[in-house]
């Protein structure tokens, strides 16, 4: 549902800066229309779906006693902005942001054709970044969501990004020499990505061979229960705690037998349910 948004906002801005340039100012409705008649149904579909999501079962469980308030929208919104201060690349932030500066500059500059164009796709984008943001912070506090998770963010980010990337373009078209330094700049966005600790550290949060042994465990037993032919199988795992057990959910085992059956390592695919044995603990080093 957050990231539905992208495609209607990026829709809806370019039409809003196309209107407000001046392009469809002598147009009358019915022109307007069917020139963007794709556009229009997409933008449609898309709200008929928030209408659907909003009246929703889940919805109306979900925002039970959460009044929309000025407070919580202020609350949610200096939690996405600490979040995105504090989790988006502080190196990256600010080479992107010379860059976009550096290139709009550019382009007031040298006053070439795509000028105008670029302009519109740079005010739509940053539209779409300003509306997406407000959309996710309206959506968590109507589910009681939590802002401050990289999935959520994903929208406004990515609008981000690909302005980021269209000024690198425009520098690189505008300046030849600096297409030798291209290279080195994806090596260094590259690395510049964001981890929990260390780039590129393990992902694992305990030991690999620990992990590894338990993943064996897992899989062979598996295995065995579908060469004794049985249908079955309570696995006991070890205990992480919580109401489902995460990350080795008490659902998860059907995801696991589904992927050795597709992956030909068992035959037929045995009904598999996680049971939480804190004994196994002790075995697997958790």
């Amino acid at each position: 549902l957050y990231a539905s948004i992208m495609l209607p906002v990026f829709i809806g801005s370019m039409l809003l800066v196309k209107i407000i340039f001046g392009k469809y100012r002598k147009c009358t409705v019915r022109s307007f229309i069917k020139q963007n008649l794709f556009e229009l149904i997409i933008l449609l579909v898309w709200a008929v779906v928030q209408f659907f999501e909003i009246n929703g079962g889940r919805s109306k469980y979900l925002s039970e006693g959460n009044a929309l308030s000025l407070e919580k929208i202020y609350s949610y919104s200096m939690r996405y902005a600490s979040y995105l201060y504090h989790n988006i690349n502080h190196i990256f932030l600010f080479a992107g942001g010379i860059a976009v500066i550096i290139s709009v500059i550019v382009l007031i500059v040298r006053k070439k054709p795509e000028t105008r164009q670029l302009f519109q796709l740079y005010i739509s984008l940053a539209i779409s970044f300003i509306v997406s943001s407000i959309y996710i912070i309206l959506v968590c506090i109507k589910a009681h969501g939590t802002i401050e998770y990289h999935a959520i963010i994903f929208a406004p980010i990515f609008f981000w990004i690909l302005i980021v990337f269209i000024s690198i373009s425009i520098l690189i078209k505008s300046f030849a020499p600096s297409k030798v330094l291209l290279p080195v700049i994806c090596l260094f966005i590259a690395f510049q990505i964001n981890s929990d600790s260390k780039n590129f550290a393990r992902f694992c949060q305990v030991p690999t061979g620990y992990a590894k042994a338990l993943d064996d465990y897992i899989i062979s037993s598996i295995v065995e229960a579908d060469n004794a032919g049985q249908e079955i199988l309570v696995l006991d795992v070890p205990d992480f705690g919580g109401y489902d057990n995460f990350p080795l959910a008490t659902y998860g085992g059907g995801y696991v037998a589904r992927a050795l059956e597709k992956f030909n390592i068992t035959s037929t695919k045995v009904y598999v349910e996680f049971h939480p044995n804190s004994e196994l603990n002790e075995r697997f080093h958790l």
